[in-house]
């Protein structure tokens, strides 16, 4: 186990000390999982976010009335529209 020194916010301490004292753990172990629960959260949520768009259903409109290659065709039928 590796050994470090943090610097926490004296209000996160006192939340981790109690919750260590409740749990009969020492605070290095209170520490490392309430870190390693945070980790979790953390890459759950970047691969949320990095997830493809939702994808929408298309339907089949059948084949078209006019060649879609005939500019003359297609303005005759919008022009009639």
């Amino acid at each position: 186990m590796t050994r470090t020194t943090i610097s926490l916010n004296e209000m996160v301490f006192r939340q981790v000390r109690v919750i260590s004292q409740k749990e009969k753990r020492t605070l290095g172990e209170m520490i490392s999982e309430l870190i390693s629960l945070g980790l979790k959260s953390f890459q759950e949520r970047k691969r949320r976010i990095s997830t493809p768009p939702a994808q929408f259903p298309s339907f089949s409109m059948g084949k078209p009335t006019v060649a879609l290659e005939d500019k003359e065709a297609l303005n005759k039928l919008l022009d009639e529209s």
